[in-house]
Protein backbone atom coordinates (compact mmCIF):
# COMPACT_ATOMS: atom_id res chain seq x y z
CA UNK A 1 0.00 0.00 0.00
CA UNK A 2 1.46 3.48 -0.89
CA UNK A 3 1.20 6.12 1.35
CA UNK A 4 1.86 9.91 0.71
CA UNK A 5 5.56 9.39 1.78
CA UNK A 6 5.67 5.74 2.97
CA UNK A 7 4.54 2.36 1.73
CA UNK A 8 3.78 -1.00 3.70
CA UNK A 9 4.44 -4.25 2.40
CA UNK A 10 2.62 -7.83 3.17
CA UNK A 11 4.98 -10.75 2.69
CA UNK A 12 3.77 -14.16 2.19
CA UNK A 13 3.65 -17.16 4.77
CA UNK A 14 7.11 -18.35 2.92
CA UNK A 15 9.19 -15.23 3.77
CA UNK A 16 11.98 -15.87 5.97
CA UNK A 17 10.33 -12.17 7.54
CA UNK A 18 7.73 -10.52 9.53
CA UNK A 19 4.43 -10.76 7.21
CA UNK A 20 4.64 -6.51 7.31
CA UNK A 21 6.73 -3.85 7.49
CA UNK A 22 6.40 -0.10 6.78
CA UNK A 23 8.81 1.68 5.55
CA UNK A 24 9.49 5.70 4.20
CA UNK A 25 9.08 8.88 5.61
CA UNK A 26 8.57 8.90 9.61
CA UNK A 27 6.78 12.52 10.06
CA UNK A 28 3.80 11.59 11.43
CA UNK A 29 4.40 8.25 13.26
CA UNK A 30 3.44 6.03 9.96
CA UNK A 31 6.62 4.50 10.30
CA UNK A 32 6.49 3.04 13.63
CA UNK A 33 6.38 0.33 14.22
CA UNK A 34 8.48 -0.38 10.92
CA UNK A 35 8.11 -4.04 11.84
CA UNK A 36 4.83 -4.39 13.03
CA UNK A 37 4.39 -7.18 15.16
CA UNK A 38 2.23 -10.40 14.18
CA UNK A 39 -1.31 -10.66 16.23
CA UNK A 40 -1.50 -13.51 18.52
CA UNK A 41 -3.11 -16.45 16.25
CA UNK A 42 -2.07 -14.17 13.16
CA UNK A 43 -0.25 -15.77 10.15
CA UNK A 44 -0.96 -13.46 7.12
CA UNK A 45 -2.12 -9.79 6.42
CA UNK A 46 -5.32 -10.14 4.36
CA UNK A 47 -5.68 -6.36 3.15
CA UNK A 48 -3.63 -3.15 3.48
CA UNK A 49 -4.66 0.74 3.41
CA UNK A 50 -2.36 3.32 3.44
CA UNK A 51 -3.41 7.18 3.71
CA UNK A 52 -1.26 10.39 3.67
CA UNK A 53 0.31 9.69 7.05
CA UNK A 54 -1.83 6.94 8.29
CA UNK A 55 -1.48 2.89 7.78
CA UNK A 56 -4.21 0.14 8.58
CA UNK A 57 -3.40 -3.70 8.24
CA UNK A 58 -6.52 -6.11 8.15
CA UNK A 59 -5.09 -9.52 9.19
CA UNK A 60 -6.61 -13.11 8.91
CA UNK A 61 -7.79 -12.93 12.54
CA UNK A 62 -10.18 -10.28 11.71
CA UNK A 63 -7.70 -7.53 14.06
CA UNK A 64 -7.48 -4.28 12.52
CA UNK A 65 -4.55 -2.37 12.95
CA UNK A 66 -3.61 1.38 12.72
CA UNK A 67 -0.79 3.48 13.50
CA UNK A 68 0.44 7.15 12.01
CA UNK A 69 -1.06 10.42 11.99
CA UNK A 70 -4.54 11.06 13.63
CA UNK A 71 -5.28 14.33 13.57
CA UNK A 72 -8.99 13.66 11.86
CA UNK A 73 -10.14 10.67 13.44
CA UNK A 74 -9.26 8.15 10.96
CA UNK A 75 -7.32 5.68 12.90
CA UNK A 76 -10.64 4.71 15.04
CA UNK A 77 -9.21 4.80 18.36
CA UNK A 78 -10.68 7.73 19.33
CA UNK A 79 -9.34 11.56 19.60
CA UNK A 80 -7.15 12.79 17.56
CA UNK A 81 -4.00 11.98 19.15
CA UNK A 82 -1.89 10.17 16.31
CA UNK A 83 -0.67 6.52 17.40
CA UNK A 84 3.29 5.14 17.18
CA UNK A 85 2.50 1.83 17.91
CA UNK A 86 -0.27 -0.04 15.94
CA UNK A 87 -3.26 -0.13 17.54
Amino acid sequence: ALGEKHTVVAFDDRSPCEPLRSMGSDDAGQQIPSKVATPSGATSVLDLSAGAEHSLALWNTGTVMAWGSNGYGQLGVGGVVSQGDAS
